[in-house]
């Protein structure tokens, strides 16, 4: 039986868009569905909204879905950069990735300050107007961990001036994981064993299932790709522990130059985007700081989303994150107290 099409309908794509391939692996309770337009397709500029833009190339992403009963669902998908006359390469904004919300979490007193609709570098300035609106000065945040997202690096540089920026090591770590995936992927057009092994590839060595060691241990001793890639992501882990910044700028030097003369252009692209940002990267060994907290707290965040099966509004969402995460004084004074005259 063909399934595409039912998940195509229970995802509410329309042409060109659809479900290309579905991989449901109940033994790890997962579903991924692969989704693609058909070629030739032409699309609208994403900024300025001209129509019958063509495809300039695609880059391929992974969305996070709701779960398909007890199965964690993803979608994959080729997203086209259109060419535009009037605004040059964009990247398309694809019908089923809403836009989320972006939170500003105070790290000393471990609360969230900020929270906005939005990823883009926008965002920044809305959280600089508001310390502003709230006797606060954007000028006086020195230190900022955040993922590496070119459009919120952007936002900080424009709107928190005094700021350094730290990347959280989570985000640099999934750069490498990508590379991993690409590699994984490209590998399976000529092995299709590699099919079911990628959380054996992208899992801590710690936390695998004796079944994903076994996994882990027969690919990287069959396929050559697959083994280097790994082997560059597990290396990678040893930035983290070296003894201080100036071990790590060896390190970390020696790795790049490495990964960039390896074959894998997956690998070489990642060693790029870890170069581009290398202060940020290094800058951990100066103040520690990651997003462990902020992760802490989307994981609350996304307990209540569920408890309350989704929200339709972004503002519903936020007013929940503030609750949880706000330590908000709700202690209100009530319209039933008495108030004893004294003479």
């Amino acid at each position: 039986m063909d399934t595409n099409p039912l998940f195509t309908a229970a995802l509410g794509l329309i042409p060109p868009w659809c479900v290309v391939r579905t991989d449901f692996r109940p033994e790890q309770r997962l579903l991924e569905m692969q989704v693609d337009f058909k070629s030739g397709s032409r699309f609208a500029c994403p900024d300025c909204g001209a129509k019958d833009r063509g495809v300039h190339d695609t880059v391929e992403k992974q969305w996070r879905h709701m779960d398909f009963f007890q199965h964690q669902a993803f979608i994959i998908a080729r997203v086209p950069r259109v060419q535009c006359p009037g605004c040059g390469v964009r990247l398309l904004t694809v019908p089923w990735a809403r836009s989320g919300s972006s939170c500003f979490f105070d790290m000393t007193h471990k609360r969230l300050i900020f929270a906005t609709e939005g990823r883009e570098n926008q965002v920044v300035a809305a959280f600089a107007r508001f310390l502003g609106e709230h006797g606060g000065d954007a000028s006086a945040v020195t230190e900022v961990s955040c993922d590496m997202s070119p459009a919120f690096i952007k936002g900080v540089r424009d709107f928190l001036p005094e700021a350094d920026v730290t990347f959280d090591k989570f985000h640099v770590s999934k750069i490498l994981g990508d590379a991993v995936e690409r590699v994984r992927r490209s590998e399976w057009r000529s092995d299709k064993t590699v099919k079911g092994v990628r959380y054996a590839l992208l899992k801590n060595p710690a936390n695998l299932t004796p079944f994903q060691r076994e996994q882990l241990k027969d690919i990287t001793s069959r396929n050559t790709a697959l083994a280097e890639v790994y082997r560059m992501k597990e290396t990678f882990r040893d930035l983290y522990r070296q003894p201080d910044i100036v071990a790590a700028k060896g390190f970390l030097k020696g790795w790049i130059a490495t990964a960039m003369n390896s074959t894998l252009q997956p690998l070489v692209k990642a060693a790029k985007s870890i170069n581009n940002r290398a202060k940020g990267i290094l800058r951990w060994y100066t103040t520690r700081m990651t997003n462990a907290v902020l992760e802490g707290l989307n994981s609350l965040l996304q307990a209540a989303k569920r408890k309350a099966r989704g929200y339709r509004l972004h503002r519903t969402f936020i007013t929940m994150a503030y609750l949880i995460a706000g330590k908000l004084d709700l202690k209100a004074p009530s319209p039933f107290t008495c108030v004893t005259a004294t003479h």
